[in-house]
């Protein structure tokens, strides 16, 4: 879909500040990442998925313009941080850790930049009450304990 070429472009710019490869849509990644998006409209929540050998970051906006479009960077942005143009989770990210003691803080952003995750799926799906709910799943997973030193640089 056009959203998840979009999310798959912004992810790229933001990799490629931190010397990560692109990352590239991947079909299957898709299907897994939309029926949990699927779900989680379906149900009105927000929760990771239990069994899930994936790396994964959720989103859900909202807006009351029955017009609105969700643009595909700003779930990519929240991860970052939740302030415009400001690297929350980075500020608290402490580059060179074997494992961040914070990863509750910073899981989103490292997720985000893991050079050893290669394939991206990106699932979209609006509930009753007008949530969209955006679900991006990662090959391999990032998040490895002892492996964050080597997978998470500091930007160029």
């Amino acid at each position: 879909s056009q959203f998840a070429e979009e999310c798959l472009k912004h992810h790229n710019t933001l990799r490629a500040l931190h010397n990560s490869p692109d990352l590239v849509i991947d079909i299957k990644l898709n299907d897994f990442a939309q029926d949990w998006a699927l779900t989680l409209a379906g149900k009105d929540i927000f929760e990771h998925r239990k069994e899930n050998n994936y790396g994964e970051n959720l989103y859900v906006g909202y807006n009351s313009d029955p017009e609105w479009k969700l643009d595909p960077q700003v779930p990519v942005q929240s991860w970052l941080d939740t302030t415009p143009r400001r690297y929350d989770e980075i500020s608290a990210y402490k580059f060179g850790e074997p494992r961040p003691k914070n990863i509750a803080a910073v899981g989103h952003f490292t997720q985000l930049v893991w050079k050893g995750s290669e394939k991206l799926g990106v699932g979209r799906a609006v509930s009753k009450t007008g949530k969209v709910y955006v679900v991006c799943n990662y090959e391999p997973a990032g998040n490895v304990v002892g492996q964050f030193a080597n997978n998470v640089t500091a930007p160029k």
